[in-house]
């Protein structure tokens, strides 16, 4: 993989976290609950620290592993992609965001899977990492709000 090669896989995922910021975003001004609101700017404001991110790691043009796997319990997997509307629940809100994780967990695994060049998989397979990890917290979110305990 040569520099330029890796800037143009760099700059994909770089806006890819911005397009997920400006849904975050836009999420945020269509729900009416202010706890969400609030919650989806924070989203937002985490896909843009991961944009700031990969913008640093395409200066460096380093190839390294910076995302360690979480483990994938496949708790997105087990439910639909809710709707975006005015009055969601929470638990809707997190399934929203699980969903979308697991979108880019799984766009980037297959373009690991599909790449020859070795330092080009070992990209795609950190940022799958990465994904996976945001997806993980999701599900931890969801699984709080979405089954909570009965005392």
């Amino acid at each position: 993989m040569n520099s330029a090669e890796y800037k143009d896989i760099m700059q994909y995922a770089i806006n890819l976290e911005m397009e997920a910021e400006i849904f975050y975003t836009k999420v945020s001004e269509k729900v009416n609950d202010p706890y969400l609101k609030e919650m989806f700017l924070k989203f937002s404001m985490e896909e843009k620290a991961h944009r700031e991110i990969l913008t640093r790691l395409m200066v460096k043009e380093e190839t390294g592993q910076y995302f360690q796997p979480a483990h994938d319990y496949g708790i997105s997997q087990t439910i639909e992609r809710p709707r975006i509307k005015e009055d969601m629940t929470l638990a809707d809100a997190f399934a929203l965001a699980m969903k979308n994780e697991e979108y880019a967990m799984t766009m980037y695994k297959k373009m690991a899977d599909d790449c020859s060049d070795s330092s080009l998989k070992k990209v795609f397979e950190d940022f799958a990492a990465m994904e996976q990890g945001h997806k993980q917290n999701m599900e931890n979110f969801y699984t709080d709000v979405a089954y909570p305990e009965k005392w």
